[in-house]
């Protein structure tokens, strides 16, 4: 029986034992323990990889088995560390040799091929591809130090070699992705995480442009730091700016996306006065038909955006807002409702996850990446919720330097007078009557997926 099993490919074995019960399914483990190429009991290993992608001799091994096992490898997430450095003094400075941050067998599965070229597809089955940039907590981590920021160009206690490496990694692995054979026009999810603000020249390639152009499916975080409690990258000009720049770089060109989930960072939420914008472009987004929004503010960047959207394409199917809230100097939740309804938004499909307003110093040191919440997001908890007296809450960006705050009174109000949760049962309401009218269409509704960075 062994023998006949050995003259199988690992992608038939795999179908096989899908089809069997759970008896069967161990006994059929249990006669391929030995047998290394068909690999059935590591199917969840191999079906799912995330790997570190600086470590070569690990992408090396990932390398390896994507090409042993091209039809089984259907989730794919490259992980960027920060660049080594000299702990232990006062101004670490990177430790590394060479201009390649990125070895180039990370680089080649970003591309889906080898380079030179043997002929051979990586992974053609893919579902997602992956790569998460580091995190503000990571870069605290890598250089032991707290109250360090990487990007914030206003703040004195910087560590600007860090960034300019960040920012070539960033540069390598974009342009793998522009050259990649992944179908990203089909199946193939798309995620960037925690994109860093850095207006890197492959934005402005013809390949990157044709890239997005066949992108259905894009995940999109961003970088964002806190040092202090009122010193947040959204005061930082330069910050913004790049935040801007996306529309140009990104959401211009997203021809063929049809879900997007796009997710500000937790220290600098998108959208609000003073703060960086929500860089979101309707034209450049036609078949746009699902949408989730994280750490994001509740108010006019989204409305504009959602009536600029159903004039030039069409109504929404769905739309999430994930970790939200209104801005203590715009409209509260209830004008935010109030306001599609008398917009007449026809959204088939709505859904809000709740959070507190405050963000807590250094949150970063509690809790990285924000458990099943959205890439670089934390989410807290019922208790947290009821204790901020708020169910709908208001925040604002304040001070020079871009400190998130939440308004205190105006919670307070949001939960005597219950406006804000009568305005969006009203809305619920229009809501539903849109999915009946659209009931005809056949549509499936939209499920939104968390913003998971566990996988």
């Amino acid at each position: 029986m062994t023998a006949c099993f050995n003259q199988l490919p690992p992608e038939l074995l795999l179908q096989i034992k899908e089809r069997l019960g759970l008896r069967d399914r161990l006994q059929l483990s249990a006669t391929c323990r030995d047998l290394r190429a068909a690999a059935v009991h590591q199917w969840g290993v191999f079906r799912s990889i995330r790997f570190s992608a600086r470590r070569a001799k690990t992408a090396d091994s990932v390398l390896a088995v994507v090409k042993s096992y091209p039809g089984v490898v259907q989730k794919l997430k490259l992980v960027i560390d920060p660049t080594p450095c000299s702990r232990g003094h006062a101004n670490p400075t990177p430790t590394h040799e060479g201009p390649n941050l990125l070895p180039e067998s990370a680089l080649a599965l970003l591309r889906g091929h080898s380079e030179p070229g043997d002929g051979q597809q990586l992974a053609p089955g893919l579902r997602r591809l992956a790569v998460k940039f580091p995190d503000a907590h990571a870069f605290r981590r890598r250089l032991g130090r707290p109250d360090v920021s990487i990007y914030m160009t206003f703040d004195d206690n910087g560590a600007p070699e860090f960034a300019r490496d960040n920012n070539t990694m960033v540069d390598q692995a974009l342009g793998a992705l522009a050259h990649t054979t992944h179908p990203v026009g089909g199946a193939t999810r798309l995620a960037l995480l925690n994109l860093p603000p850095h207006r890197s020249p492959v934005f402005a390639t013809h390949r990157w442009r044709r890239l997005l152009g066949r992108v259905r499916d894009l995940e999109l975080s961003m970088f964002g730091e806190q040092r202090t409690f009122d010193m947040t990258s959204n005061g930082d000009g330069d910050y913004r700016a790049a935040v801007a720049g996306l529309a140009d770089d990104v959401f211009r060109h997203l021809a063929a996306v049809e879900t997007l989930r796009f997710c500000g960072s937790v220290h600098a939420p998108l959208g609000y006065k003073g703060g960086a914008p929500l860089p979101l472009v309707a034209v450049g987004m036609p078949r746009l038909r699902y949408l989730t929004l994280g750490n994001v503010c509740a108010g006019d960047q989204i409305l504009g955006f959602l009536k600029e959207h159903e004039r030039a394409s069409g109504y929404l199917r769905s739309l999430g807002l994930v970790y939200a809230t209104a801005d203590s100097e715009g409209p509260r939740w209830s004008d935010f409702f109030v306001r599609l309804i008398l917009m007449k938004i026809q959204i088939i499909g709505f859904g809000v996850t709740r959070r507190s307003p405050s963000v807590p110093e250094f949150i970063d040191d509690a809790e990285p990446d924000g458990g099943g919440g959205p890439p670089a997001a934390r989410e807290i908890s019922v208790e947290r919720l009821m204790q901020a007296l708020s169910v709908w809450p208001s925040a604002c960006v304040q001070g020079e330097f871009g400190g998130w705050v939440e308004d205190r009174s105006r919670n307070l109000q949001s939960g005597k007078d219950g406006l804000d949760e009568a305005a969006h049962e009203e809305f619920m309401d229009m809501v539903d009557a849109t999915a009946g009218d659209a009931a005809s269409e056949e549509w499936e509704g939209f499920e939104t997926e968390e913003y998971s960075d566990s996988e």
